[in-house]
């Protein structure tokens, strides 16, 4: 029976010629394997109108409309109907026609009696279930073990003192040594002059910039958007020196991993040294220097696109994976599905840009210290133009924004001196007849004169006022012509 079986499959295949199967590899395969499969494969989730193209008897079993194959007569063959695309409800490929060769070569192997060595074997291999267990044995997830012993290999000569300084200084700070540093080594015959020389340049805080580099380089540090304008990051800088001060402070590496995934929710966030400002908040700066699109007409896809990156990044510079592919499907060999892959992009989605103040606890109550002695200073200081008699102080810029003002921009700390907006009054009721509104440039520009205005008792009005206006007053004056 078993040599029977054997012999029942062989024979349509010795019926093929050599020519005839090597036109089926080369010309027919590669159509049916890119334009068909996609629908009408192992991996087609449901198979449309059941109809399997993968093999040679899925071929001429057909589907729900029948056999779509006549073996010798491609004119009545269904197949070639629909990829010719002469029946408007039969269309096939959806995607788009074949070309003229393609469809030609269809013809041709029809005619031909469509032969065909793929056996009831599916021509392409069905999805692999993800084994989560094998995938951990994957000397990649193991803990680290020494190596079986090799040969020794010949070391080579040692390097010269002058030489060997030139390496680790190159190595540890990226900068050549100076002469007196080349210097004061080869003068130094003590037995722990390399240690010196080592512990010096990790003291250095070139150090930091020298490695804090490569870091840079895994988080895909940039300054600029890219896209269309380009624009700048905002405050960019403040990642690189935050990298750079993690190296030259040897920050643990769980502590640093720990700072960029969520430093903001850190229980117990690590302080500058200085104390002056919260170092862990600025490790998530890492996720938003990717591409921002200007912009973007398809909003969700960029904001997926986006997370996506920042997954892609995360994983690369934490992991060592490329755990981006799980977006489309889990992976083929290390442990990670696609579940994961959207669990985590659940988390990012969740998760904003927003800019935040880092003060120290004590730096802001130094600021506040601050600017209270700023402002019972400027209390206490005299109006820069006196009150002439019978007039009433109505509001005075000179030292503050008076109450009740609206602010339309941002004063400096010392109060509105300085200024870039505008401000508007309240509306009040005139004690007087007359308004004068005194103009910085009246104090250097002669041509600038005190603009009256008249205005009856109780009369309620509004007042805008420019950056240059330093005080209004209101007083008796000459009657309104």
């Amino acid at each position: 029976m078993r040599w029977a079986a054997l012999l029942a499959i062989a024979a349509p295949l010795c019926a093929q010629t050599a020519q005839q199967l090597e036109f089926f590899e080369k010309q027919i395969r590669p159509i049916l394997a890119t334009k068909c499969y996609g629908c009408h494969g192992p991996q087609a989730n449901p198979v449309r109108a059941h109809l399997r193209l993968d093999s040679r008897d899925g071929l001429r079993k057909g589907g729900d409309t029948g056999p779509v194959l006549v073996p010798g007569d491609s004119s009545s063959s269904l197949l070639l109907k629909a990829v010719s695309y002469t029946n408007l409800d039969l269309r096939m490929p959806p995607t788009g026609k074949l070309s003229d060769a393609e469809i030609a070569a269809l013809k041709q192997w029809i005619d031909m009696g469509a032969p065909d060595p793929r056996t009831n074997a599916s021509a392409v291999s069905a999805p692999r279930a993800l084994d989560l267990e094998r995938g951990k044995r994957h000397w990649a997830f193991k803990p680290i073990a020494k190596p079986a012993a090799r040969p020794e290999l010949p070391a080579g000569e040692p390097a010269s003192k002058r030489v060997w300084l030139r390496r680790v200084t190159y190595d540890l700070t990226g900068l050549p040594p100076t002469r007196a540093e080349i210097a004061a080594y080869l003068a130094d015959n003590s037995p722990n002059a390399d240690r010196r020389v080592v512990d010096r340049l990790l003291a250095s805080p070139h150090y930091g910039e020298r490695w804090g580099r490569h870091w840079l380089d895994l988080v895909r540090f940039a300054e600029t958007n890219g896209h269309e304008f380009d624009n700048d990051k905002l405050d960019a800088w403040q990642f690189r020196d935050y990298i750079i001060r993690a190296f030259n402070e040897d920050v643990p590496y769980n502590q640093l991993v720990r700072e960029h995934i969520a430093g903001d929710l850190l229980p117990a966030k690590r302080l500058s040294r200085d104390g002056a400002f919260w170092e862990s908040p600025l490790g998530t700066g890492f996720y938003w220097f990717g591409e921002v699109l200007n912009s973007a007409v398809d909003s969700v896809k960029s904001r997926t696109d986006q997370v996506d990156n920042q997954i892609d990044v995360m994983g690369k510079t934490f992991l060592g994976l490329t755990v981006a592919c799980a977006r489309c499907h889990d992976h083929k060999f290390d442990p990670i599905p696609t579940m994961d892959y959207y669990s985590l992009a659940g988390y990012l989605h969740s998760t904003s840009m927003q800019e935040a103040v880092i003060d120290s606890p004590q730096r802001k109550r130094d600021i506040a210290a601050a600017r209270a002695k700023v402002s019972r200073v400027s209390h206490e200081r005299q109006p820069e133009f006196p009150l002439r008699p019978n007039d009433l102080l109505f509001a005075s810029f000179d030292n503050r924004v008076p109450d009740g003002w609206t602010v339309q921009g941002v004063p400096d700390a010392a109060g509105a001196l300085e200024f870039t907006g505008s401000y508007t009054s309240p509306k009040f009721t005139m004690p007087k007849l007359w308004v004068h509104v005194r103009l910085r440039g009246t104090k250097t520009e002669k041509g600038l004169k005190e603009r009256a205005r008249c205005a009856s008792p109780s009369s309620p009005t509004t007042t805008r006022a420019s950056t240059s206006i330093l005080a209004a007053r209101a007083g008796n004056g000459s009657p309104c012509a």
